[in-house]
């Protein structure tokens, strides 16, 4: 099953593929398991998710992701970043993600666990909460 959520100007936003869905038309809202999504910016994918259940409220641009949630930053078709996390939240409105539990976030040389991590969609920004460990490469 797949669900594409566009935005106000019609261009595409999110592409949900999912195993199994059960919605409400009414409450604008759908549950979802064994859920992949891909988000854009100017046509082009920039974050890729992937978890167990996921819950969108399509109305207002809110997406949730649970179990065994991991992501991707795409540049130029590439992954740049990755994130993993017990859950993943994503509001358009704040225009920011929201990882929770468990956090693991690397880029680069980079590598940080910690509690929760607040971020641009790209992964590029990113603010670690609570007591957080990174490690690095030096020299190489």
């Amino acid at each position: 099953t797949e669900l594409s959520i566009m935005n106000t100007k019609g261009k595409l936003e999110w592409r949900l593929r999912m195993e199994s869905m059960e919605g409400s038309v009414a409450e604008k809202n759908l549950l979802a398991s064994g859920i992949e999504a891909v988000r854009f910016e100017r046509g082009e994918a920039v974050l890729k998710v992937s978890a167990r259940e996921a819950r969108v409220k399509w109305d207002v641009g809110e997406l949730s992701f649970q179990r065994g949630v991991f992501a991707k930053a795409i540049e130029a078709g590439r992954e740049v970043a990755f994130l993993e996390a017990a859950s993943l939240a994503w509001a358009s409105q704040d225009k920011k993600l929201i990882g929770r539990g468990g956090v693991r976030f690397r880029r680069g040389a980079v590598e940080v666990f910690g509690e929760e991590v607040a971020s641009d969609l790209r992964l590029e920004k990113v603010t670690i909460r609570g007591r957080a460990t990174l490690r690095t490469r030096i020299g190489g």
